[in-house]
């Protein structure tokens, strides 16, 4: 049976950048497949080039949940004003400074799964996580954001397609000729739920350009309930089902 390791990470603040904003930057709700790669990458010490090949969309499979965080004010967005300046650096070089308002989450948190070809790279993620190491600390989004790394465990899951209703608790990919609509989610079992739909970055190509893919997430991180359009991971040992962001 496929293997898949979970594990959860938080912090006091993330920012995952909009690439399309410049002088007000905003964040996106969770970090893009992307910028997870670049956080396993770190914990094992890998360079750019490689960690780009080892967690590549054929080698690696990758999913995330918005979790809500042990603090009650969880979940929330501020502005945090920053200083922006031309110039290579020191004071008598800077010119056109201004100030931006940088959107930024609150007490983020997610849970990663992540699958893989190789056998190996999952036992090492798992060594260094479940003694809390890394070879470069991990951040979210902005170096100053440190975040925490909860290791849970690496289960068996099973893979399969599903056309009836199931409660999906992860970001959930979607398809341009495949759409979800208003007859494929089931709101009478959700409530108070904040819909959102965004394209985000999820495979890095040559000449840092990346492929985007379209997604369906609650914003708070309830699950939601959808007749699946791509197969469905079930991890029996959590009682949880995502899909995978490819």
């Amino acid at each position: 049976m496929d293997k898949i390791l979970v594990f959860d990470i938080e912090g006091y603040f993330a920012h995952f950048r909009k690439g399309y904003t410049t002088t007000s930057p905003i964040t996106y709700d969770f970090p893009p497949r992307t910028v997870l790669i670049g956080m396993l990458g770190a914990i094992l010490g890998h360079d750019e080039n490689t960690y780009i090949k080892n967690f590549s969309l054929e080698r690696c499979k990758i999913g995330i949940r918005i979790l809500k965080s042990k603090n009650e004010n969880s979940g929330y967005k501020i502005r945090l004003k920053e200083n922006w300046r031309e110039g290579p650096g020191g004071k008598a070089e800077m010119r056109n400074v201004s100030q931006v308002g940088l959107e930024i989450l609150r007490y983020p948190s997610y849970r990663i799964y992540l699958s893989h070809v190789q056998e190996e790279i999952l036992e090492d993620l798992r060594n260094y996580l479940s003694r809390g190491e890394s070879v470069f600390n991990p951040y979210l989004g902005i170096k100053e954001f440190i975040c925490d790394i909860r290791f849970n465990d690496i289960y068996s899951f099973e893979r399969g397609q599903e056309k009836h209703f199931k409660e999906i608790v992860s970001v959930i990919p979607e398809k341009p000729e495949y759409p979800y609509t208003v007859t494929d989610i089931d709101d009478t079992k959700m409530q108070n739920y904040i819909l959102r739909r965004d394209i985000v970055p999820n495979e890095t190509l040559k000449g840092r350009e990346f492929k985007r893919i379209a997604v369906l997430y609650e914003a708070n991180g309830k699950p939601l309930w959808v007749k699946p359009k791509q197969d469905i991971i079930f991890i029996p040992n959590i009682n949880e089902r995502i899909i995978f962001l490819e």
